[in-house]
């Protein structure tokens, strides 16, 4: 909305074109952080004392 670059996304974009890598250098830091967050919130959810996460699946 207000054209502005996140500081992580442009450093992470700048250091992969200057140095040249390859796809997986992007993917990799954006996949361990997705898959990071997903596990403390599955930690923090099912440590509260009668909440489990998930509750059902479709």
């Amino acid at each position: 909305m207000n054209r502005n670059v996140a500081p992580t996304c442009g450093a992470t974009l700048c250091t992969a074109v200057i140095s040249g890598s390859d796809i997986m250098f992007m993917l990799f830091p954006i996949a361990a952080g997705s898959m990071l967050l997903v596990i403390i919130a599955i930690l923090v959810i099912n440590l509260v004392p009668g909440r489990e996460y998930p509750s059902y699946w479709w």
